[in-house]
C-alpha cells in the first residue's frame, strides 16, 4: 500500500466515515513468495530465491520477527472503503514499487 493511497483513505474516513467505523486498505493481493521474488529481481539476483524453516528464520531475525511473519497468514479486502468512501488506490501496488527499486538505500 503506497503511502499517498493510504493518506487518501484516512482523508476520506475523517470526511465521510461515521464514528466508530472500520476500514481496511489494499491495493491487491501478493503471497510472501511474490514479494521476495521481488525484492529477489530489485537485487540483482533474478528473482531466485531460498526457502528457510522456521527456526532457520529464527535463529536469523528472531523468533518474534520469524513467527510473525513466516508463521501468519493474513489477508484483507478494502470493500467497504470503495463502496462507503468511495475510495480507490491510485499509486503502484506493492511488487510495483520493490521493482521501481523505491526501497534501495540511495547514498547520502
Amino acid at each position: 500500500m503506497h503511502i499517498d493511497d493510504l493518506v487518501l483513505l484516512y482523508l476520506a474516513a475523517a470526511d465521510k466515515a461515521p464514528a466508530g467505523a472500520f476500514y481496511f486498505a489494499e491495493n491487491g493481493e501478493n503471497s510472501m513468495r511474490e514479494v521476495c521474488e521481488a525484492i529477489s529481481r530489485m537485487l540483482g539476483q533474478g528473482g531466485r530465491t531460498q526457502s528457510m524453516t522456521v527456526e532457520e528464520a529464527a535463529a536469523e531475525w528472531g523468533e518474534g520477527p520469524a513467527n510473525d511473519t513466516m508463521g501468519s497468514n493474513s489477508r484483507v479486502r478494502a470493500k467497504r472503503a470503495r463502496a462507503e468512501l468511495n475510495w480507490q488506490p491510485r499509486e503502484r501496488g506493492l511488487i510495483e514499487e520493490i521493482e521501481a527499486s523505491c526501497y534501495v538505500e540511495t547514498e547520502r
